[in-house]
């Protein structure tokens, strides 16, 4: 499982509890109680491992052109509707 800093850039990957444990950015006690939650807690820790790996495998290269392609193919079929 993830323990993370609830930071914008992470977010862009990682999502409360379905892909990590995030918590508030130089909160020590945040910290603190989200390690023990982990630690304590199986089903979650599991669950967040298991969903993490999921979400990771689909963050390659390819896949992330592919999405700025698909993205930009919509863009220019709105800019055509619009001229």
């Amino acid at each position: 499982a993830i323990l993370a800093p609830d930071i914008e850039d992470l977010r862009e990957v990682l999502v409360h509890n379905k892909t990590a444990y995030l918590v508030q950015p130089d909160d020590r006690s945040a910290a603190e109680q989200g390690l023990k939650e982990l630690l304590e807690n199986e089903e979650l820790r599991e669950k967040l491992g298991k969903e993490a790996k999921l979400e990771m495998r689909s963050l390659t290269w390819e896949n992330r052109a592919t999405r700025v392609i698909e993205f930009i193919k919509e863009r220019l079929k709105i800019f055509d509707k619009n001229i």
